[in-house]
C-alpha cells in the first residue's frame, strides 16, 4: 500500500474518535501516523501486521476512553474505581465457584472454540509465516526455467551454472542440487541403503549452513575429478556411523570411496518441491566432481539463491530474464530457459499447504464464533435472571457503565479456566498432529507450543471472552432496559423476541457451513479413492532394488541378476505375477521427455520413459490392449492409451515408430497398454513409453519389483526375501504394499478432511447446545403462560409445538442463510476438490438435515419439560 492510501485509510479510522477530539488533535495524529508508516515501508509483512494492528489498538482505546462517562464526571476517583473492580472481581469469583455446573459448560465450551483456534494459528504461524530456519531467509528464492509456451521446469545443470556464473550482480550465491537417489553405501564391508544428493555452487553457503562437526566442501573438492569428500546428516553419523570421529572415517559410494569431511546439523532441511523432493538426504557428494552433468533439456535440477542487499524479487527477475535471453542467443542450444521464474523459497516450501491451512484457520474462527455466541447468550440469561438485583442496583443509583463493566469482568472471569483447559487440548490435539502428519506439513518438525503460543492462547482468550460478554452487556446496560427496570422493577419486560432467533440463526448458520465444507472435501476424499488409476494396488507388493554398484559394475551382472530373482519369484506358489519397472506407477512423474513419432512436422507432448519386463503389467493389473512380445522383447516400445489418442489420433500405432529423447534410438511401436495416473491420484495420464530394461542395462542400477500374491502378506514377503536372498545376500531390499504407498499420496487430502470434520462435529455440538441454553431459557421464561394455556384445557401438543417453535423456526432460517452461503463457500473451495461440483445437492442435503436434527434434539427436551409442567404449582408459586 503507497503512503497516500494508507494516510487516506487512517483518515477514516479517526471517524472512531469524538468529532470534538479529532478536530483539535487531528493533525498531530497524521503526522504521527505519518512518521511510523515511514518507517515500515520496504519491511516484512508481519511488520505491517504489527503497526495497523497497534494503531487500530490505539484508536479504539482512545476512542473508549474519550466517550467514556467518567471522562466527564470528575467526581469518580481512582479509590472508588479500585474498590468497585476489586467488588466486581470478588463477586464474579464467587458466581462461576458456587454454580460449578454452569461454569464447567460455559468454560468448556469456551475452551473447545479457543483450541481449535490455538492449533490453526500456531500452524498458520510456525508453517506460513514464520522465517525459514536459514539466516536472513527472506533473501533466500528457488530459479525454474520458463519456455515461451508458458511450461515452467526444474533447471539443466549447464543453464543454472551459467546462472551462477553471470549473475553475480543479482545473487550473492546460487547453490545447486539434484534429487535424492536412493543407492547402496557400503560401510564396514556392508551394504546399506541410503538416500544420496549432490551438492554445487556453495549450496550450504548460499543457505546459511555451518557444519555441526568438520566443514563443508572446498573449492578442489567440487571440481571435476576433484577429491572424494562427503557430508552427511546428524542422524546418519550417529546412527550407522556412531558418532565417530572423521578423521579416517570413509564410506564407499559407487566404485568411489568418499572421505567424510562434515556433519550437517539436525535442523537442516533442504526444501524443495514435494513433488520430487520426498526424503531428505543423508549423504551429500560433490555434483561437479562428476563430468555427465546432461544436456540444457535435461532437466531435475533445484536452485536456491540468494539475494543481494537492496535487490528485490522483481528487479532480480528482470535482470535474469534478460540474462536467459542473451544466453540463448551465444549458446545456439535447445533450451527451455527462455526466461526464469523467480519466487521466494518460502513460497514454494509452503504452496501445497498454502490453502488448506488458510481454510482450517477459517473454519476454527467460526468454531470460536459460535462457542462465543453460546457464552454470550449464557451470560445474558444469566443477567435477565438477575433482573431483581439489577433493579435495585440501579435504584441505588448504579450507572450502565457499572453494569458494563461487572459483566466483562464476569465474562472474562471465565476464560481463566477455559485457557487452562484450552491450552491442554492444543497441546494433546498438536501432539496428533505431528504423529499423523509428518509426511504431509511440511516444516512440521518447527512447530513447536512455545511462550508466544500460550501468550497467543491467552490473548484469543480474552478477547473472544470480551466479545461474548459485550452482546449481554449492551443489551442489559441498554438505556431503554436500564429505563424499564427504574420504573418497573424486577417484572420489566425483556425484549428477547429478536436477539434470541438471531442467536441461533448465526449458531446454526455457522455450524452448517463448516458441515457443508467437511461434506464437500469428503466427497472429493472419496472420488480421490476411488478414481480408476488405471493399475490395481491390491494384493501386490512392492519392492525396491539397489544393486551395489562395486559388485555390479557390469551391465550385464545387473541383467542376470534381475532376471534370476524375478525367475525364483514366478516359481513360487505364493506368487501370482511378478514385474520390474524403473519406477513405481504411483511416485513422481520423473524421467519425462518429449515423445513424438518419427515422421516430419510431428506432433510431440511429455510422456514418461520407462524400463520394464513383459511381466509388469500383469504384475501391476495394467490392461494390455495389444502387445507382440517377442517385438518388446526384440527392443520394441509399448505405448498407453494416452499416447495413442494424441500422436496417432486412437488408431492402431502397432509396427509405427515413435522416438523419446531418452532413449538413444527410434523405437518400434510393438503394442498398446493402458493409462495409468502417476505421482498422485489427482494427476491426469501424461502418456508413457514402455521400454524392455534388458535393452538399457546400464540404466538398471536401482530398480522395483512388483509381486503380486494370492496368499497371505507374510508369505509373499517371505518369498521375496528368500528369492532375493538366494540370488545374492548381499543385495538389500525394502519393501511394502503397494496399495500403502498410493495411499499416502492422499495424505493431504485426509489431513483436510480430519481436521475440517471436526471443527464442523464440534461447531455443530455447540450450536445444539446453544440452542438448548436459548429455548430453556425462553421456556423458563414463559413458564406462567403455559401453565394458564395448560389449565384453560390446551393441549400439551400446544404447548410442546410452541416450545419447539423457538427453537426450529430460527434453525430453518439460519439453514436457509446457510444454503445461500454454501455456493459461495463451494467455489472459494474449488481448489480443494476433486471430481466434485462445488454445489453438490447430497452434500447441502445431508448438512441440513444435520443441522435440523441438531436442533430439533436441542429444542425437543425443554419442550418436552414445558409440557408436562403442573400449572398448580407454577400458578401458587406465581
Amino acid at each position: 500500500m503507497i503512503a497516500a492510501d494508507a494516510r487516506r485509510m487512517y483518515r477514516a479510522l479517526l471517524r472512531l474518535l469524538p468529532r470534538a477530539f479529532r478536530a483539535e488533535a487531528e493533525p498531530e495524529l497524521l503526522e504521527v501516523f505519518d512518521a511510523g508508516y515511514a518507517r515500515i515501508i520496504g519491511g516484512s509483512r508481519i511488520a505491517r501486521i504489527r503497526f495497523w494492528t497497534l494503531t487500530l489498538c490505539d484508536l479504539l482505546l482512545t476512542a473508549v476512553a474519550e466517550r467514556a462517562p467518567f471522562r466527564r464526571s470528575a467526581r469518580v476517583s481512582v479509590r472508588t474505581l479500585f474498590m468497585g473492580l476489586t467488588h466486581d472481581v470478588r463477586y464474579a469469583a464467587r458466581t462461576l465457584i458456587y454454580r460449578p455446573g454452569w461454569t464447567g459448560l460455559n468454560a468448556g465450551t469456551l475452551a473447545v472454540g479457543l483450541a481449535a483456534t490455538i492449533v490453526a494459528s500456531v500452524l498458520v504461524r510456525n508453517v506460513l509465516l514464520a522465517p525459514l530456519p536459514f539466516p536472513e531467509s527472506e533473501q533466500l528464492v528457488r530459479l525454474r526455467e520458463v519456455s515461451d509456451d508458458g511450461g515452467r521446469w526444474w533447471p539443466s545443470f549447464p543453464n543454472a551454472r551459467d546462472w551462477r556464473d553471470q549473475a553475480g550482480s543479482v545473487f550473492r550465491g546460487v547453490g545447486i542440487a539434484d534429487v535424492p537417489r536412493v543407492r547402496v553405501v557400503m560401510l564396514d564391508g556392508t551394504g546399506l541403503r541410503v538416500s544420496v544428493s549432490r551438492a554445487a555452487g556453495g549450496l550450504f553457503e548460499t543457505l546459511g549452513v555451518h557444519p555441526l562437526a568438520g566443514r563443508l566442501f572446498s573449492a578442489d573438492e567440487n571440481k571435476p575429478g576433484g577429491p572424494p569428500a562427503a557430508i552427511v546428516s546428524e542422524a546418519f553419523w550417529r546412527g550407522p556411523l556412531a558418532a565417530r570421529p572423521l578423521e579416517d572415517l570413509h564410506i564407499g559410494v559407487g566404485d568411489t570411496q568418499y572421505a567424510i569431511v562434515g556433519v550437517l546439523p539436525a535442523s537442516f532441511r533442504f526444501l524443495g518441491d514435494g513433488a520430487a523432493w520426498t526424503t531428505p538426504a543423508d549423504v551429500w557428494t560433490p555434483m561437479e566432481r562428476d563430468s555427465d552433468l546432461g544436456m540444457r533439456t535435461s532437466h531435475g535440477y533445484h536452485v536456491v539463491a540468494r539475494l543481494r542487499t537492496g535487490m528485490t524479487v522483481d528487479r532480480a527477475r528482470t535482470e535474469m530474464n534478460a540474462l536467459a535471453a542473451r544466453l540463448k542467443r551465444q549458446i545456439h542450444e535447445p533450451t527451455q530457459a527462455d526466461a526464469v521464474e523467480i519466487r521466494p523459497l518460502q513460497d514454494f516450501v509452503v504452496a501445497r499447504v498454502r490453502d488448506p491451512l488458510r481454510w482450517l484457520l477459517y473454519a476454527s474462527l467460526a468454531v470460536l464464533l459460535v462457542a462465543c455466541l453460546d457464552l454470550a447468550a449464557s451470560i445474558l440469561a444469566q443477567g435477565l435472571d438477575r433482573t431483581r438485583e439489577l433493579s435495585i442496583r440501579i435504584a441505588l443509583g448504579a450507572s450502565p457503565l457499572r453494569l458494563v463493566r461487572h459483566l466483562l469482568i464476569q465474562a472474562t472471569a471465565l476464560a481463566l479456566p477455559a485457557v487452562v483447559v484450552g491450552l491442554a487440548l492444543a497441546v494433546g490435539a498438536l501432539a496428533c498432529i505431528r504423529a499423523e502428519a509428518a509426511a504431509t506439513l511440511p516444516r512440521l518438525d518447527e512447530v513447536v507450543f512455545d511462550a508466544r503460543a500460550g501468550a497467543l492462547a491467552v490473548f484469543i482468550a480474552l478477547g473472544a471472552a470480551l466479545l461474548a460478554g459485550i452482546l449481554p452487556a449492551g443489551v442489559l446496560a441498554s438505556h431503554r432496559f436500564t429505563e424499564r427496570l427504574r420504573v418497573r422493577g424486577a417484572g420489566a419486560a425483556i425484549g428477547s423476541r429478536r436477539l434470541w432467533p438471531a442467536l441461533i440463526v448465526t449458531q446454526v448458520a455457522l455450524s452448517m457451513l463448516l458441515l457443508v465444507g467437511a461434506g464437500l472435501l469428503l466427497r472429493s476424499f472419496v472420488a480421490a479413492v476411488n478414481v480408476d488409476l488405471g493399475y490395481d494396488a491390491a494384493r501386490v507388493i512392492a519392492v525396491d532394488i539397489s544393486l551395489p554398484e562395486v559388485a555390479y559394475a557390469e551391465p550385464a551382472r545387473r541383467i542376470e541378476f534381475y532376471d534370476r530373482a524375478l525367475e525364483r519369484l514366478r516359481a513360487n506358489p505364493a506368487v501370482t505375477a511378478a514385474g520390474l519397472t524403473s519406477v513405481l506407477p504411483h511416485e513422481t512423474s520423473a524421467m519425462t521427455a518429449p515423445t513424438f513419432r518419427d515422421s516430419a512436422n510431428a506432433r510431440s507432448i511429455f510422456a514418461a520413459y520407462r524400463l520394464v519386463d513383459d511381466g509388469y503389467f500383469e504384475a501391476a493389473g495394467i490392461p494390455q490392449v495389444q502387445m507382440d512380445r517377442t517385438a518388446f522383447r526384440a527392443g520394441g516400445a509399448l505405448v498407453d492409451r494416452t499416447l495413442q489418442r494424441v500422436l496417432w489420433k486412437g488408431r492402431n500405432p502397432q509396427g509405427d515408430r515413435v522416438q523419446n529423447n531418452f532413449s538413444d534410438r527410434v523405437l518400434t511401436v510393438a503394442g498398446v497398454v493402458g493409462s495409468v495416473r502417476e505421482w498422485n491420484q489427482d494427476a491426469e495420464t501424461t502418456g508413457a513409453v514402455y521400454v524392455d530394461f534388458h535393452s538399457r542395462p546400464a540404466a538398471t542400477g536401482a530398480m522395483h519389483l512388483l509381486v503380486r500374491y494370492s496368499g497371505t502378506e507374510q508369505a509373499a514377503a517371505k518369498a521375496i526375501r528368500q528369492a532375493i536372498a538366494s540370488t545374492d545376500p548381499i543385495v538389500p531390499i525394502a519393501m511394502a504394499p503397494l496399495q500403502e504407498r498410493v495411499t499416502a499420496g492422499l495424505a493431504d487430502r485426509r489431513f483436510l478432511l480430519i481436521l475440517a470434520s471436526g471443527f464442523g462435529a464440534v461447531a455443530l455440538v455447540l450450536a445444539s447446545v446453544g440452542v438448548y441454553a436459548l429455548v430453556a431459557f425462553g421456556v423458563a421464561r414463559r413458564l406462567r403462560e403455559s401453565a394458564i394455556r395448560l389449565a384453560l384445557g390446551a393441549p400439551p401438543s400446544t404447548v410442546r409445538t410452541g416450545a419447539l417453535s423457538v427453537g426450529l423456526l430460527p434453525a430453518a432460517v439460519g439453514v436457509s442463510i446457510a444454503l445461500l452461503a454454501s455456493v459461495w463457500l463451494g467455489r472459494a473451495l474449488r481448489s480443494q476438490l476433486f471430481h466434485v461440483n462445488a454445489v453438490d445437492p447430497l452434500v447441502l442435503t445431508c448438512a441440513a438435515i444435520a443441522a435440523i436434527a441438531a436442533a430439533w434434539v436441542a429444542a425437543a427436551l425443554p419442550a418436552r419439560r414445558a409440557a408436562r409442567v403442573d400449572p398448580a404449582d407454577i400458578l401458587r408459586m406465581d
